[in-house]
This record gives C-alpha cells, structure tokens and sequence, in this order.
C-alpha cells in the first residue's frame, strides 16, 4: 500500500498545508517543495520475457451437451382405430347372425305347441313333452333376440333404434299380459270363494267382465310382441324382407283377434252356465277345455312367417352383405 504524501509546514507561522498547495494557506508565505519518498522497486521476476509477453490463454470449459425433454404423446394411429373397429364389427356380426338362428328355429319350434295344445286329447302325455319342447324354443327365442340387440351397433343408427324400440315394445306386451292374468285369476278365485261361503250371491257378470279385460290385454300384447318381432330386423331386411314381415304381423293380429272373439263367445256362455243356480259348477267350463279351435292352428303360418324373416337376414350377414362396409378416414400424407 503506497505512504501518503508529507504535509508542508508553512515556515511562517508553522500552519500545516496540503502537498498540492505552493504558498502557505493562511499567511501566503512560500512553503518549501518536498519530494514523495520513493518506493522500493519490485523484485525482478525470473520468469522469461517470452512467457511474460505472451498473454495465456485460458480454455473455457466445456458446457454439458443439451438433452431434450421428452415429451409423452397419446397417439392413436389410424391402424389401431380401424382395428378396434374390425373387433368391434366381428363381434357385433357374430352376436347378431347368432341371434338370428337361434330366431328362426325357436319360431319354427314353438310352432309344435300350437299342434300339441290342438292335438291333446290324441296325443295324450306326448302332448305334454311337445309344450315343454315349445315353453323352451320360446325361451330361446328370447335369448336370440337379446343377442341381435347386443350386437346393433356396427348395423347402423336405425337398426340400433328399431332393436331398442322392439326391446321397449315387448317388455311393455309382458307387463300387460302379466296385469290381465293377475286381474283375471283374482276374480275368478274371488267369485268362487263368496260362492263357497255363501257370503253373496254370485254372478257372471263379474267373472266375463274381468275374462273381458284379460283378453283386452292379450290383444294388446299381441299388437306390441308382433311390433316388437317387426322392428327387430325391419331395417336390416331388404324390400321383400319387409314384405314378409308386415304379412306376418297382419295375418298373425288378425287370428290373435279372431281366435280371441270365438273363445270369449264361447267362455261367456260356460260361465253363464256355470254360475246359473247361484254356485260354482265347473263343469260347463271343463267341457269348454275339450274343445277344438280349428283357427288355432292357422296362428302356426304366421309364426313361420316371421322366421323366414329372421332367415333371409341371416343369410345376408352370411353372403357378406351386412353390415356394410365402413372406412376409418385416413391423413394425407405430405
């Protein structure tokens, strides 16, 4: 650390002054001039002159090379998404032609009833085996249909409404025919209970008026399962399809009507009989029993009707015409 310089006595009147100054601050007399002391000199360095003159040369350090981020995309590429729709289509193809097998045979099979419930009394136990037969082919019909209703979604948007319309349409006909039923049972078990007790008197009246709503109710049911039966494939069926289905639902509402105008004729005067003294006789209604319809059994070309119907779709999801063919858009590539 360079020594600061001296200050300069004023040899006047012996005032200190600053080193810059040449007279005396406060009396102006000269003040003498004084050297700085001189500073010792460096030691000499040993290091040669070109090393000295010779600036070094210092090498910045590498900076670590820059990595990335990595980045996650969800990319779906057209491949996977036409894929997923291939699976997709197998699987609903597969449950609806499945579906419709099982259709069109429970129909044809159910159709063994109708002879086995006409036939009774000739057929005898035999009967009973082909109305269990029967109870089973209607049962797999419902599996069938639940099958095609499954499978809606790659046949288009108005086969999956009409499948969803039918399915509403045929659990609307069970309720309603299960209400009848219950409304009906109830007045009959009612009317024979007062009858027994002696509690009133009773009439026939109350009996054909709650047979008169049971078959109300089965008519009505009649008009919502041939509907149903109707909307199941009515959009995958081509002109003749369609053709066929509405003879169906025709001809088989119609002997549903028929069938239910002759029976009620024919209940009507069998509880008029049976209630006529005042007391349950159960004999007029167990004659009515042993009685043949022969419209019965034209309710069984109808039915194979309908499954000709399912057939004829079922063979064009076979020869490859249904679905139709869909394509995933595809990106241009640049």
């Amino acid at each position: 650390m360079q020594a600061a310089p001296p200050r300069p006595i004023c040899p006047n009147c012996g005032s200190g002054n600053p080193p810059t100054l040449s007279v005396c601050w406060k009396c102006g007399a000269t003040l003498a001039i004084t050297t700085p002391p001189q500073q010792p000199g460096l030691p000499t360095s040993s290091i040669p002159a070109s090393i000295l003159s010779t600036p070094a040369t210092v090498q910045p350090q590498a900076s670590p090379p820059t990595v990335p981020p990595q980045y996650t995309y969800a990319h779906t590429s057209t491949d996977t998404l036409r894929e997923w729709a291939d699976v997709k289509r197998r699987k609903d193809t597969g449950s609806t032609k499945n579906g419709l097998v099982i259709l069109a045979i429970g129909f044809a099979v159910s159709t063994i009833g109708v002879v086995a419930s006409y036939f009774t009394t000739l057929l005898g136990p035999v009967a009973l085996i082909l109305g269990f037969v029967s109870g089973i082919a209607g049962l797999a019909s419902l599996v069938g249909g639940l099958l095609v209703v499954l499978g809606r979604q790659s046949f288009g948007p108005k086969h999956s409404r009409n499948a969803i319309i039918s399915v509403v349409l045929f659990i609307t006909s069970i309720i309603l025919s299960v209400i009848g039923g219950l409304i009906f049972t109830f007045s009959v078990v009612l009317a024979v209970f007062n009858a027994a007790s002696n509690a009133s008197s009773v009439t026939s009246a109350s009996i054909t008026n709650a047979f008169n709503i049971f078959l109300v109710t089965i008519i009505v049911g009649a008009v919502l399962s041939g509907m149903a039966s109707v909307f199941l494939t009515y959009a995958l069926q081509q002109s003749t399809g369609r053709i066929i289905l509405w003879a169906a639902y025709i001809s088989s509402l119609a002997l549903t009507i028929m069938n239910s105008i002759v029976t009620f004729q024919g209940i009507a005067e069998a509880i008029n009989e049976a209630f006529a003294n005042g007391r349950y006789n159960p004999a007029p209604l167990q004659g009515l029993q042993s009685q043949q319809n022969p419209l019965q059994l034209l309710t069984i070309i109808p039915t194979l009707v309908f499954a000709l119907a399912f057939y004829m779709v079922w063979d064009r999801i076979v020869k490859g015409e249904l679905p139709e063919s869909t394509t995933v858009p595809t990106t241009p590539a640049y």
